[in-house]
């Protein structure tokens, strides 16, 4: 169940920055496939908050707390 997975995550994982190389601009592009993995779907850690990024079956993403 998606809610287990996220309570999982709350309760087993902290936020950790992530140490890539920032371009000049400091603007970083990620590619969604990259980012989402096989799943689909990541967990964000946002002040404090965490937050799910997901695709949606029809390829949209979305967003929530």
């Amino acid at each position: 169940r998606s809610s287990d997975l996220a309570d999982g995550f709350k309760a087993h994982h902290t936020c950790w920055a992530a140490q890539a190389p920032e371009p000049a601009d400091g603007i970083r592009t990620l590619d969604s496939q990259t980012l989402l993995g096989k799943q689909g779907l990541v967990y964000i850690c946002h002040q404090g908050e965490t937050y799910r990024l997901q695709t949606t079956r029809f390829g949209k993403l979305i967003l929530t707390k």
